[in-house]
């Protein structure tokens, strides 16, 4: 669930429902104040695409573009079904409601390609991953420059796995790549600019990251279960690939799921984590820079 810039509405998960039970989901909005879903893509479809039903829009990985704005991937299935082939676009809609706008049209008509997507903090651009095992040429990580018609390949899926959550640092320099490992996360950031890709931590195993709310910095959190004296912690780096400082030493945990999505850095410069070992279940407020 993603905040809206001005942090008054919550946009509504679609992965799980969408991408890994093949199950219609829409973009919603939730109001923490009154707790009340708004619906924005209703398309009066509710049920399973698999067995060739259709047609429907499948309207995943919303995210905010400014405060009155909400980007998102639409696979258009036909009646018949996705082994039809579906239509991939990404489209924008007012958290008002009304009719979703087109901004980009996918080249590839075939199945789902599109796994993962996120924008930048200034709205102007979209990066996205397109998993494609029969054309190497192809799938990768990409960059599109909202207005602009030509998207730009950024990193080769060969170098980069499949990631399931990708984020831009807040001055859109860097992207991070994340996906799960059997006892953490392979976490990649990708340089813009030169096209590096470079691990978060060469040598430790890493269980969370997290964007600085400004410029570049990065927090991470890692942990080895075999190493009981010092199973790990929280270590900040001035950017991707700066030498990282031991923050607070243990056994810690992100307060997000599933490696999907970094977790959180707030603008007041504080995070929450989880603490495991003797204290598991109980959480830190972390201050940075006292």
């Amino acid at each position: 669930m993603f905040w809206s810039p001005a942090g008054s509405q919550l946009l509504m998960p679609t992965y799980r429902n969408g991408l890994e039970a093949f199950r219609d989901t829409d973009i919603r909005l939730f109001d923490p104040t009154t707790f009340a879903v708004r619906n924005l893509t209703e398309d009066n479809f509710d049920d399973s695409f698999l067995g060739g039903k259709g047609p429907a829009n499948l309207d995943v990985l919303g995210h905010w573009i400014d405060s009155d704005t909400i980007a998102f991937i639409r696979y258009a299935i036909p009646e018949g079904g996705f082994k039809q082939g579906v239509s991939t676009s990404l489209m924008t809609i007012g958290v008002g409601g009304g009719d979703p706008h087109l901004a980009f049209e996918f080249a590839s008509k075939s199945r789902f390609r599109i796994w993962a997507m996120t924008a930048s903090a200034d709205g102007k651009q979209i990066a996205y991953s397109v998993a494609d095992k029969d054309n190497a040429d192809k799938a990768g990580i990409y960059l599109l420059k909202l207005g602009e018609a030509t998207p730009k390949r950024v990193a080769a899926m060969s170098d980069t796995g499949q990631p399931s959550g990708l984020a831009f640092s807040a001055d859109g320099k860097f992207l991070l790549l994340l996906g799960r490992t059997v006892d953490g996360l392979d976490a990649k950031v990708v340089d813009l600019a030169s096209g590096e890709i470079m691990p978060v931590d060469r040598v430790q195993n890493v269980v969370g990251v997290a964007w600085s709310p400004s410029g570049s910095a990065v927090a991470y959190i890692t942990y080895d279960r075999t190493n009981a004296d010092m199973p790990g912690g929280l270590f900040l780096a001035e950017a991707p690939g700066k030498p990282a400082r031991l923050l607070i030493g243990g056994g810690f945990f992100p307060t997000v799921c599933c490696g999907q999505q970094p977790f959180t850095w707030a603008s007041n410069d504080t995070m929450i984590i989880a603490q495991l070992g003797d204290k598991i279940g109980s959480v830190l407020f972390v201050r940075l820079g006292q």
